[in-house]
């Protein structure tokens, strides 16, 4: 009876409070059965209506006696509980149709008492309240998306109730809000840029002239397949506290945003447009004619699928990035960017040395040096991405080597701008406001359809390669325990101590050690008076308000 419980109340944590307190806040009405509450032991908070020792103290639900007739009475109908989902209806001081009442027990229709269903005919939305929630929620995002540490990013009370519901705190909850951040970010670019696309493809009938029926098809087949990738981004940022179906969507989207571009490449010309085959055409026009038709489809593919190839290993470096400032002592993820970004710089270094020669102007070669070769400065760094990190000095050092990448890539990008309003082709600038002295004009919707999905496809395939890294690092690490409880673990311990000196390195001060304390030494590799990343006393209430 001695124990001492917390509970929560308006996102905030309310304790130490003894037994009969907690009793006292029940039986007054301002503790409901909804609300979260945790003492020592517990593993994370917990309804209380679900706590045993609590129930005595709810009143009854059923029927009570009352009244000098002894005629029946019932109790007033219960709040739904925290996490359940709110009813989908608008209401005027409520840009999403609910609110949430921290004196309750979670979410409350915004018309009025109870929960049941909302009249016929609702009041109008007010447009500058949606716009300006909207804004407030998509700043939200952004500064989820690029918080340095996962303790900057604190979920809103309902995403709170969420994450409690599914057992995410701490850092697995930061994670899931994380992801929920980039992938609305991913819908957003890619869904507006699939509609772009769309919108030309409809307009521009000269593009249809002369294929065939397939042709056309596999012509909106592009932009359809990035409205498809935006519309997983939605469905998964929807489950964003179930984070084994959030996966499956991504790893659904993104298979199916790769696979059906990269198929479309290898379809044949001679699918796309009927070539005219007439009695006066000889075998060798023919073949000439088809020759240039597989030549311009092929420029045609490069363009398409530019985007897409162009993301996907700075998107396998972010995902990377990620899973190392939320799991500091991971070091797959380390690897993953030690192989990546190298690989990327290389692939990318043929279409540099190719603009160079073809162009040959100083401010497009230095701004796609600082762009593509950013990346670099992370391997300056690389001691610390490959070891465990055990102390918060050492994840600030990476931290700043992230925020030099991001300025020298933003200086990449301003350069490239300026390269193209500044560059002239035939006595016509590249890029323009006007059409009789520009090639190509700022509102060319294939210009902004380009970047967006650009945009759009990295966070997205972020998400999908950090969820990816996340389960090969926890395979990692399990196959590692198991292996060091077997015998076979000492004498891999005494190679590789004897490999050491052959490859010029210094063997850990540390014995090899028998399976059966092997688990327990292996945490013993690097001890210092610093203070640790996580420190949490374990009296302590669990984090309820944020990682």
């Amino acid at each position: 009876m001695n124990e001492m419980w917390y509970f929560a109340r308006g996102g905030n944590t309310i304790g130490p409070v003894t037994l009969e307190q907690l009793r006292a806040e029940i039986t007054s009405g301002r503790l409901s059965r909804g609300d979260l509450v945790w003492r020592q032991g517990m593993a994370g908070w917990v309804e209380a209506g679900q706590v045993p020792e609590l129930l005595p103290f709810f009143p009854t639900l059923g029927p009570t006696q009352s009244g000098p007739g002894g005629s029946l009475s019932y109790p007033p109908p219960l709040q739904p509980p925290r996490g359940s989902p709110p009813t989908p209806v608008v209401a005027p001081g409520s840009a999403y149709g609910f609110e949430y009442n921290p004196g309750a027990a979670g979410y409350r229709s915004a018309y009025g008492p109870g929960y049941g269903a909302p009249p016929l005919v609702g009041p109008p939305v007010d447009p500058l309240l949606w716009l300006r929630n909207f804004g407030e929620r998509q700043l939200l995002y952004w500064k989820r998306l690029f918080a340095s540490h996962p303790e900057l990013i604190v979920p809103q009370t309902y995403e709170q109730a969420q994450l409690v519901q599914a057992g995410l705190q701490g850092r697995p909850a930061a994670y899931a809000l994380w992801r929920q951040a980039a992938l609305w970010i991913a819908s957003s670019f890619a869904g507006l840029a699939g509609t772009l696309q769309l919108i030309r493809l409809i307009q521009n009938k000269e593009a249809r002239e002369g294929l065939s029926d397939l042709g056309v098809i596999l012509q909106f087949l592009i932009p359809l397949t990035t409205l498809l990738m935006a519309s997983t981004a939605v469905a998964a940022a929807h489950l964003f506290h179930n984070l084994r179906g959030s996966f499956r969507y991504v790893a659904w989207g993104g298979g199916l945003a790769l696979g059906i571009p990269l198929g479309l490449v290898f379809t044949p010309a001679d699918w796309f447009i009927d070539i005219p085959n007439t009695p006066e055409m000889t075998v060798g026009a023919l073949q000439a004619q088809r020759t240039l038709l597989n030549l311009f489809f092929g420029l045609q593919f490069y363009m398409m699928i530019m985007p897409l190839i162009l993301s996907l290993l700075p998107a396998l470096t972010r995902g990377c990035w990620r899973i190392k400032m939320f799991y500091p002592a991971s070091t797959v993820p380390g690897w993953g960017m030690i192989a990546s970004i190298p690989l990327f710089v290389l692939l990318t270094w043929a279409t540099l040395v190719l603009i160079y020669h073809t162009i040959g102007n100083a401010l497009l070669l230095v701004s796609l040096i600082l762009w593509i070769g950013a990346p670099l400065m992370y391997l300056t760094r690389y001691h610390l991405l490959v070891r465990p990190l055990l102390h918060r000095e050492e994840m600030d050092q990476l931290i700043g080597v992230q925020r030099v990448v991001l300025l020298l890539t933003v200086i990449g990008l301003i350069l490239l701008i300026i390269y193209l309003f500044t560059a002239k082709v035939a006595d016509e600038r590249l890029v323009g406001f006007d059409k009789e002295t520009s090639l190509v004009q700022v509102w060319n919707i294939q210009i902004h359809a380009f970047w967006m999905e650009y945009v759009g496809r990295l966070l997205f395939f972020s998400v999908l390669f950090a969820d990816v890294v996340l389960l090969v690092q926890y395979h990692y690490w399990y196959q590692e325990q198991l292996f060091r409880k077997r015998p076979e673990a000492r004498d891999f311990d005494l190679q590789m101590q004897a490999l050491a000196p052959t490859m010029g390195m210094s063997p850990p001060a540390v014995a090899a050690t028998p399976p059966e304390n092997s688990v327990a030494s292996s945490t013993q590799l690097s001890q210092a008076p610093r203070e640790p990343i996580d420190s949490q006393d374990s009296s302590e209430p669990p984090t309820l308000n944020g990682p």
